[in-house]
């Protein structure tokens, strides 16, 4: 997960059936679902609200999956940002 999480820090383009070197399959709305992670949620705009510099998307869950079956508790899988680094933080 960390190689991936480098990969997105920056905007990438899709090649071929790669997005940022990353191989992807198209889901059910046509949205790029990566094949390298622990599992994925798609879903559907509802609406994007404008505040300030920033927007929040809210959106209606449509598909999601896991890549294999889970053992132990589902959030050790979960990749934060002191596990990419001492140096690496969110400047918003």
């Amino acid at each position: 997960q960390q190689a991936a999480a480098y990969t997105f820090f920056k905007p990438v383009v899709p090649e071929g059936q790669t997005l940022g070197g990353e191989p992807f399959s198209a889901g059910s709305t046509g949205a790029p679902v990566l094949e390298r992670v622990p599992g994925y949620v798609e879903c559907s705009l509802v609406e994007t609200v404008e505040k300030g510099d920033h927007a929040i998307i809210v959106g209606k869950v449509v598909d999601a999956g896991v890549s294999e079956e889970l053992s132990g508790r589902p959030d050790d899988l979960t990749l934060t940002l002191k596990d990419l680094g001492e140096k690496i933080y969110y400047g918003g």
